[in-house]
């Protein structure tokens, strides 16, 4: 159940995250190589011309929109007979047709990228608070397959306090905070009724119980695997996560 609950959530998650779809690589310790694919495809009966994909947001999880900022996550390991990229393959910042930011203050979208952003959208994408803006929905033009990057530090990635939780849906995703924990180690004083994953050849929401989701993390290993992977949350008030921290250390005398 574990592996295949696992799979479950890394082929349908992301992203946000991030499968059809959008499968991943983990290609080097701080990058991920995700499949965008927008091409015509029929699920269930209907035909869908391009999938929206959802992605982790923080200035620790940079998604990487140009084949320079690729190549540099790379630095001298860079090495297309490895890593099989193609560089005329690597999704860029031309092949987004919308883009939005969820407000977590305010609870609402903003929209970023493509015709009709506004200038608060504009101004919100210098912004990587994730106490603010923790996911972005990415949909891509037509036809197109490529493998969009993101790189992520896992080092100094958000605590899991950091996230904004109001009362109902929210959005976060796995930092080093929650792997090897259960869910009761870290959800503060919320109250989580339940999780959600996005399925992007369905578009439609997973629902996700917590006792699937401490079967998934609460082993997991602070790895590219399980880290910045995109979720929702539902929670019955306005609350925080929380997970025990050191008292502060007594300062020098006066």
């Amino acid at each position: 159940m574990k592996n295949e609950l696992r799979a479950l959530i890394i082929i349908l998650l992301v992203i946000a995250p991030l499968v059809s779809a959008l499968s991943i690589d983990v290609l080097k310790e701080n990058t991920i190589a995700y499949y965008v694919n927008s091409n015509p495809s029929t699920i269930g009966g209907q035909l869908y011309q391009s999938s929206w994909y959802l992605f982790p947001r923080s200035s620790q999880t940079e998604i990487l929109l140009d084949v320079n900022a690729v190549e540099n996550s790379y630095t001298a390991n860079w090495d297309n007979s490895v890593y099989n990229v193609d560089k005329s393959q690597i999704f860029v910042l031309e092949d987004i047709a919308y883009a939005f930011v969820y407000d977590a203050v305010n609870q609402k979208y903003v929209q970023v990228m493509g015709s009709g952003a506004t200038q608060e959208g504009l101004a919100i994408l210098g912004d990587k608070d994730v106490s603010k803006y923790p996911a972005i929905w990415i949909l891509p033009k037509e036809n197109v397959n490529k493998k969009l990057f993101l790189r992520v530090d896992k080092e100094i990635m958000p605590s899991v306090n950091e996230f904004t939780i109001k009362s109902g849906w929210n959005y976060f995703f796995s930092v080093p905070d929650i792997l090897g924990k259960e869910v009761s180690e870290w959800q503060g004083n919320c109250e989580i009724i339940k999780f959600a994953s996005w399925n992007d050849e369905t578009l439609t929401w997973e629902d996700i119980s917590i006792s699937e989701f401490n079967e998934l993390f609460s082993d997991a290993q602070i790895n590219l695997n399980y880290l910045a992977q995109t979720l929702a949350v539902k929670v019955s008030q306005d609350c925080s996560f929380g997970v025990e921290t050191s008292p502060p250390v007594p300062p020098l005398p006066n």
